[in-house]
């Protein structure tokens, strides 16, 4: 799969997921494919590199609206900004150059959000201005930086992230470990991963729709594939744990 099948999949996966997104939410896919599209249309046919960016910002975020829960109301949001670059139009090996994918859980239940005896008088008033939302789980992915002087895995998932004020989320700002190694996803995959979740039902049908599948194995074949490979490979060497691999330097 080339990079341009890769962004008519993005789109395409929009469509699939749109009875499940909240309405501001329902054409994001479609312009980031426009976008992508807008800038990249007179390199295809030509045998140069193309870089590629698939941005979703914190402030207008991919949102799925959740049915109500037995006990609360809740959403999910999806926000990334994952960049990379192909030697070619046909080439179906990328590059990546930067990779952040966010997903936050918000209650908008007052039980859930405000905790008596706890929290005080004054966030009760700020949640209350904002109907009770509050961010409850925030899971963070991204890859290890170049200039990182820590040992953390090349690919890692970690419960926090900066957040913003408004989402008074429980988990401090100081609190920046740890980090699980984790293979990397992009929308596809994390939509696939959100509807498995939240929406049983609906997935497993999605599941038996050969479009679906076929959409996700390419995501799969595009992400996964170099990454599972490399684990292989470290899993055949001797003189070094799995994780000792993943979180070494260089």
């Amino acid at each position: 799969m080339n990079i341009f099948d890769y962004f008519k999949n993005l789109y395409e996966i929009g469509t699939e997921i749109e009875p499940f997104l909240d309405w501001d939410s329902k054409d994001k896919l479609e312009h980031i494919y426009q976008i992508f599209w807008h800038n990249s249309k007179n390199q295809k046919g030509k045998n140069k590199p193309i870089p590629w960016r698939i941005l979703i910002e914190r402030q207008d975020p991919l949102i799925f609206n959740m049915p109500e829960c037995e006990e609360s109301k809740i959403h999910v949001d999806v926000t990334c900004d994952i960049q990379g670059i192909v030697d070619s139009p046909t080439s179906e090996e990328t590059t990546f150059t930067k990779y952040n994918l966010e997903l936050r859980v918000w209650s908008h239940d007052e039980k859930l959000s405000f905790r008596e005896g706890i929290d005080s008088n004054e966030l009760r008033e700020k949640l209350e201005r904002q109907n009770w939302k509050r961010v409850m789980l925030r899971f963070h992915m991204d890859m290890r930086s170049p200039t990182s002087g820590n040992p953390e895995p090349i690919c890692h998932l970690h419960a926090g992230g900066d957040p913003h004020d408004d989402e008074y989320c429980w988990i401090p700002k100081e609190l920046h470990v740890p980090r699980f190694y984790h293979y990397p996803m992009d929308i596809i995959l994390l939509s696939e991963f959100i509807l498995t979740n939240f929406y049983p039902e609906d997935s497993e049908r999605l599941r038996k729709d050969p479009v679906w599948k076929s959409i996700i194995i390419d995501s799969q074949n595009f992400y996964l594939k170099e990454y599972i490979l490399n684990l292989q490979r470290y899993l055949n060497r001797d003189g070094n744990t799995l994780f000792g691999y993943l979180v070494s330097y260089g």
